[in-house]
């Protein structure tokens, strides 16, 4: 087949040139032209023939067999082909036929897909033989979702998550028999994730998490029973402050849902509780009554008249504690001035 570039330099010559007569050279060329872009047509259809049956890698490839497609289109689809197919009506010689323009759009578009596959594709045949199931599942989704059109990346991801689930079962009993709480969570987060293209055993699901939850309720009643401890002595010693803060890490560690304690541990901290209660009841009451001493102590020192003097002995009376005497004293010469 003739060199396009060739071609299509002489119908420009021919298109610029003042003495445009009918030859048989003219003929020639314009036989040349269509049979190039026949050709072109051809590939092209082919091409399409491909891709409908979402065959890109084949579609690309025959597109870059020599000479490449779609270079050899640019080269054909020249400024000035329209005054081209004129002359050819006009001389009566071969006109081209139209280039399949929608086919050449769809390769375009299949390059820049493959672009993107490329990657990937060259990652999943290097771990293809050697590569773990998981790690095999995790490149073909995303090649999967890069080309959604070909099934064969579809049954292929399908039979890798078959046998993943199965890897998922027995790595889930073994992580249950060692209680290795880190393994069985990260297999449940595996098993929730939203891409799997096949379901996820309902009962397999469901048994890791019970085990999850054993594990959190195991972990968690020690935890209780060591914070129990820590309130017992506390209440043990009168240690106010740290059976204050046992108490809160008791009622936060209740707060997790985890945690049923046995009667015997809430009896135990009920008692202790008791006794925080009232010590903290008694220690606002020592509180304000200071606080009321004081109001009374400042009362005085600013010679406050006598209805301010009055509230604060008020105020301090309802505290059934008396007054210090040289303060009492105070108030009374204060009053009676």
């Amino acid at each position: 087949m003739a060199n396009a570039q060739q071609v299509v330099d002489r119908i420009r010559t021919f298109l610029t040139s003042v003495n445009q007569v009918k030859t048989p050279e003219l003929a020639g060329l314009a036989d040349l032209y269509a049979a190039l872009c026949k050709e072109v047509n051809q590939r092209l259809r082919k091409c399409e023939t491909y891709l409908n049956k979402s065959l890109r890698s084949e579609a690309i490839y025959e597109s870059e067999t020599h000479p490449p497609l779609l270079d050899t289109i640019v080269v054909l689809d020249f400024d000035g082909i329209e005054n081209w197919r004129k002359a050819c009506v006009a001389y009566g010689i071969s006109e081209p036929p139209e280039l399949l323009t929608s086919v050449v759009s769809r390769l375009n578009e299949e390059y820049g897909y493959e672009e993107a596959l490329t990657p990937l594709l060259s990652q999943y045949r290097a771990i293809v033989r050697t590569g773990t199931s998981k790690e095999k599942i995790s490149v073909l989704r995303r090649i999967a979702k890069l080309d959604p059109d070909n099934p064969n990346w579809k049954e292929d991801l399908h039979a890798l998550e078959e046998l993943r689930l199965r890897e998922i079962a027995e790595k889930a009993e073994m992580a249950s028999n060692g209680e290795d709480e880190v393994a069985l969570s990260n297999l449940l987060e595996e098993l929730s994730h939203p891409s799997w293209s096949v379901q996820s055993p309902h009962a397999l699901v469901k048994r890791i998490t019970e085990q999850l939850d054993g594990f959190k309720k195991k972990r968690a009643r020690a935890k209780g029973e060591k914070i129990a401890q820590k309130i017992s002595s506390a209440y043990s010693e009168f240690a106010f402050d740290d059976a204050v803060q046992g108490l809160r890490e008791w009622d936060a560690l209740l707060q997790g849902r985890s945690f049923v304690p046995e009667p015997e541990l809430q009896s135990q901290v009920k008692e202790a509780k008791g006794w925080v209660q009232s010590e903290t009841l008694k220690r606002r009451k020592e509180a304000d009554y200071r606080k009321s001493l004081n109001e009374l102590e400042t009362a005085l020192e600013r010679n406050a008249d006598k209805a301010s003097l009055e509230r604060c002995l008020y105020r301090i009376g309802g505290f059934d504690r008396g007054i210090p005497q040289p303060l009492k004293e105070r108030a009374e010469r204060a009053l009676e001035a």
